[in-house]
């Protein structure tokens, strides 16, 4: 425990290195046409040394799930950064009648539009409003009254491939890349998903999120326990009580928020937030209508994820692998829908506004 090899031994050990009388140099600084003199004389050596890097970081993963130890130091290096829309208030842009100014705080579950809906939601608050992104933390560790906040929750197996997904096309697109399940085949997005779904399969208690999240209910553990930040820093699931948290606490922090919405219906979602914003009214002009919600401009924060993958592609095999982790998770994210809908249908009593646009779509049908 106490050996050179930690990274914060890195920092402080001594190293011999002997330079033969060598002042300090780079090969980068050599011209293109003395770079291309130097590949002639290594065309052996090159592919060499590309084999030799494979059996390295094979060696150091390995390493890094028997010890709990990254010899590379990668979870301080490539910990993924915290959305930059969390950093500061975010303004309401909606005209309305001035009263008691409402200061929001959004429950930013990672891989739950958290980016993109802190984005737009300027233009669904009234002028005088704010909203705050958490930092990604907590129910538990989120300052403010719980009827001033705002939480979207997302169908469990499309956030368990969302959270994959992210950390596939960070990680192996790095140069060079990190050693991640799918990076050999990055035209196929679900390439390596298996793998990952697998590496979580018997426990939460994992010794390596891969420097990923980690997908064990997820969006319980924000609601029920003081656990919820998903970096490889942070260790967080350290006990089974937080990779299968509690349905019964983790619904009733649900039932005490101002506004529960769902990723599927993102744009409806965004009007519950001003319905509340606006004091249980909607502007006859504004972004909550049938007809606007087909020229709103919404926000997408795509991750440098491709556009093209769906969760209904993947075999049943794999569905019920992510089934697994999500046991908290599926019966909150139907709980959440119940809360969903019977606000939807408040709000269209109180204003005759279907969010939903329900009697459109059966007209058309």
């Amino acid at each position: 425990r106490d050996g050179p090899c930690s990274c914060k031994a890195f920092r402080t050990n001594k190293l011999e290195h002997n330079a033969h009388g060598v002042p300090g140099h780079s090969v980068e600084s050599l011209n293109a046409s003395t770079r291309a003199l130097v590949d002639k004389l290594v065309q052996v050596d090159r592919r060499l040394y590309e084999y030799a890097r494979r059996v390295f970081y094979g060696e150091v993963n390995r390493v890094l799930n028997a010890t709990g130890v990254d010899l590379l130091c990668r979870a301080s290096a490539s910990a993924r950064r915290l959305a930059p829309e969390d950093a500061h208030p975010k303004l309401g842009t909606v005209p309305g009648a001035r009263g008691t100014r409402t200061a929001f705080h959004y429950i930013h579950i990672s891989k739950t539009a958290g980016s993109s809906f802190l984005r737009d939601s300027p233009k669904y608050l009234r002028v005088g409003d704010t909203i705050k992104g958490n930092q990604e933390v907590p129910l538990s560790h989120t300052p403010g009254r719980r009827r001033d906040m705002v939480i979207l929750l997302r169908e469990p197996a499309a956030h368990v491939y969302s959270q994959f997904l992210h950390c596939k096309y960070h990680k192996c697109t790095r140069t060079p890349p990190d050693q991640f399940p799918g990076c050999v085949n990055l035209t196929e997005p679900s390439a390596g998903f298996r793998e990952f779904l697998k590496h979580f399969e018997k426990s939460g208690l994992v010794k390596s999120t891969l420097h990923c999240y980690n997908p064990w209910n997820m969006q319980a553990r924000f609601l029920a326990t003081g656990k919820g930040k998903t970096t490889e820093t942070s260790r967080l699931v350290t006990a089974r009580g937080d990779a299968v948290p509690s349905l019964t606490v983790a619904s009733a922090n649900l039932d005490s928020l101002g506004v529960v919405g769902l990723v599927e219906h993102y744009e409806a979602s965004a009007c519950l937030l001003l319905y509340r914003s606006m004091g249980g009214s909607l502007p006859r002009d504004g972004p909550c209508s049938c007809e606007a919600f087909g020229t709103n401009k919404i926000a997408h924060v795509a991750h440098k994820v491709p556009a093209a993958h769906s969760v209904e592609s993947l075999d049943a095999a794999i569905r019920a692998l992510i089934e697994k982790l999500v046991q908290v998770d599926r019966p909150l994210y139907q709980h959440a829908q119940r809360i969903f809908y019977g606000e939807v249908d408040r709000v269209r009593n109180a204003t005759g506004v279907d969010l939903l646009c329900r009697e459109n779509r059966s007209t058309d049908d």
